[in-house]
């Protein structure tokens, strides 16, 4: 018993060392594009007035509208999905970079899968605000940089995959948390008639990762690994692609410096970089 509380107090030690030690920092997201589903608002009731382009899922069909303030419309259609670049990882206290974009490396991650659940009524300046549910991101390092926004949404090919931005060794695996006790892993408020907004969502790590175990510290909110913030403005002035949005966006986390974690994080470059190689002979 007396070693089974020491191997008790020893773990609980080793894992609150980890915490203490974890380094904030903070990640820039410099190209956010953006397919979304826009609705028309008469009456109380919301409804769509796009079709996704590159669906996978259903699409809503004719007539299909969501009543104002009310919960439990999802219906398997996918409502937002898109594709980003991260610019730089930062120590938020050094200025220290841990990743920094370059014509060698690129990070990049595509964002799918969220079901609009929710959308309140109008506020005063035409804002609404959206609940959604599901969803999942997924980023990738790629030693051979080649996104490219301006294939818009003609550029994915998969349910979770986009030319030039999942072709890389998949670094972080995210998965949303639940925001309100009701499953809304997406808040966001919008303006339809100038298709502008912003939003939030909290991410937890998969394990699937190369860089999971060094973000998975649990010292967010609702205890999740990373937050996320992000604003979008009409992708119509000065267009990329057909997307419907673009912006920019942010997000912080805590990263554990664990020595192994380190070290498989540079043999994840190293074999990706040999894999590209062996692909350019063969």
């Amino acid at each position: 018993m007396k070693k089974l509380l020491l191997l008790v107090a020893t773990l609980l030690l080793v894992l609150g060392l980890s915490n203490a030690y974890a380094i904030p920092v903070t990640l820039d997201v410099d190209k956010l594009y953006d397919w979304g589903r826009l609705y028309s608002y008469s009456a109380g009731v919301y409804t769509p007035t796009n079709v996704n382009p590159a669906p996978f899922g259903t699409n809503p069909a004719g007539g299909y509208t969501i009543p104002e303030n009310t919960f439990g419309n999802v219906d398997g259609a996918e409502d937002t999905w898109g594709i980003g670049t991260v610019s730089r990882i930062e120590e938020i206290l050094t200025g220290n970079p841990i990743f920094q974009r370059s014509g060698t490396q690129e990070l990049t991650f595509m964002f799918y899968g969220f079901d609009d659940d929710a959308l309140s009524s109008p506020d005063f300046v035409g804002d609404t605000t959206i609940l959604s549910k599901l969803g999942h991101i997924s980023a990738y390092l790629d030693v051979t940089p080649d996104f490219n926004g301006t294939l818009g949404t003609g550029g994915r090919t998969g349910v979770s995959a986009y030319s030039g931005v999942t072709d890389g060794l998949l670094v972080l695996d995210l998965a949303p948390v639940d925001l309100s006790g009701s499953g809304h892993t997406l808040t966001s408020g919008f303006d339809f008639l100038t298709s502008s907004g912003n939003g939030a969502m909290y991410l937890a790590t998969t394990g699937l990762g190369a860089w999971d175990s060094v973000y998975d510290t649990n010292t967010q909110l609702y205890g999740s690994d990373l937050s996320f913030t992000f604003t979008v403005r009409d992708n119509s002035n000065t267009p990329v692609g057909n997307w419907v949005v673009r912006g920019d966006a942010g997000g912080e986390a805590n990263v554990i410096p664990e020595p192994t974690s380190m070290l498989l994080f540079g043999i994840g470059m190293a074999g990706l970089a040999v894999t590209k190689k062996r692909k350019k002979i063969a």
